[in-house]
């Protein structure tokens, strides 16, 4: 009995002090090539001090792609001030992924496609209060077409 406990204080000590690195959103993602208008959730993991990673996933309600996800490395820069707002530079990779389109615009039935992209930008965050933080981020993502990204949500 007294090592279940044991166990169970270190696993509870543990798994408060991991998810306490991690910051859940929700938002809206705007890409430039064929006007495509996502919503989805993110996750933000601090490894460090300085470096973040973050995952996001899109579902996009168009023929051209159904999900764009994204994985970046987040470094901490030049933060004007860590209480109220910072601003990160970050890179990565974007996939998008959807049914497969004709240079004409014709849907190929039953084919599915995705490409992948490097994405670059910054990630401007706003601190509300201790449980709400705004999120902004501008990006170029850069393959075979290059287009512009707006992101925008919250982490809770």
């Amino acid at each position: 009995m007294k090592k279940l406990i044991i166990f169970f204080s270190f696993f509870f000590v543990l798994s408060s002090q991991c998810f306490s690195q991690i910051e859940l959103g929700v938002g809206g993602n705007y890409i430039s090539e064929n006007a495509l208008v996502g919503v989805g959730g993110k996750a933000l993991y601090t490894f460090t001090e300085k470096i973040a990673g973050q995952l996001a996933v899109h579902y996009v309600p168009k023929d051209e792609a159904d999900f764009v996800v994204d994985l970046d490395v987040h470094y901490d820069a030049f933060s004007l001030s860590k209480k109220t707002f910072s601003l990160t530079p970050f890179i990565g990779i974007n996939f998008f992924g959807g049914v497969t389109v004709t240079s004409d615009n014709r849907t190929v039935a039953g084919q599915r496609s995705s490409t992948k992209n490097m994405n670059i930008g910054l990630n401007g965050i706003v601190k509300i209060s201790d449980a709400l933080k705004i999120y902004f981020q501008p990006k170029l993502i850069l393959g075979k077409t290059n287009s512009f990204a707006i992101s925008s949500g919250v982490y809770f």
